[in-house]
C-alpha cells in the first residue's frame, strides 16, 4: 500500500464515520454528499492595524464527490451548503482563499463558509 492510498483511505474513513449529509449548490444545480464538519479561525488585520478574529464553519468534502451536472466543481465564493436546515455561504475573510486541500494529494477540500440562514 502506498502512502497516498493510506492518506486517501484515512480521509474517506473520516468522511464515512464522522460525516454528515449536506447539499452543495453552485447556482447551476446541486449535489447531496457526505462532509465532515470542522472550523477554522482566521486572524485578519484591518486597515487600521486592528486584528479581527473570524471563525468559519468548514465542510471537508472529497473532491471527486463534488460533481454537479456531470462536471467537477471547484468551491467558489457565493456557492452554498445546506446542513441541518441551515444555509452556509462559501466565503472567507479578507483575501483568504475559500478552500484549501486537506492533504498533499488534493483528495479532500476544506471549504470555508459562514452561516447565512
Amino acid at each position: 500500500m502506498t502512502f497516498k492510498s493510506l492518506v486517501t483511505q484515512g480521509l474517506n474513513t473520516i468522511r464515512d464515520v464522522g460525516g454528515e449529509t449536506v447539499t452543495y449548490a453552485d447556482g447551476s444545480g446541486t449535489v447531496t454528499l457526505t462532509a465532515a464538519i470542522s472550523r477554522t479561525n482566521f486572524d485578519v488585520v484591518d486597515n487600521e492595524g486592528m486584528v479581527e478574529r473570524y471563525e468559519m464553519r468548514d465542510f471537508l468534502v472529497v473532491a471527486s464527490d463534488l460533481v454537479i451536472g456531470g462536471s467537477a466543481v471547484t468551491p467558489s465564493r457565493g456557492h452554498q451548503i445546506t446542513w441541518e436546515s441551515s444555509t452556509f455561504e462559501v466565503m472567507a475573510p479578507g483575501k483568504e482563499p475559500v478552500f484549501s486541500f486537506v492533504d498533499q494529494h488534493n483528495h479532500m477540500y476544506r471549504v470555508h463558509t459562514k452561516r447565512t440562514a
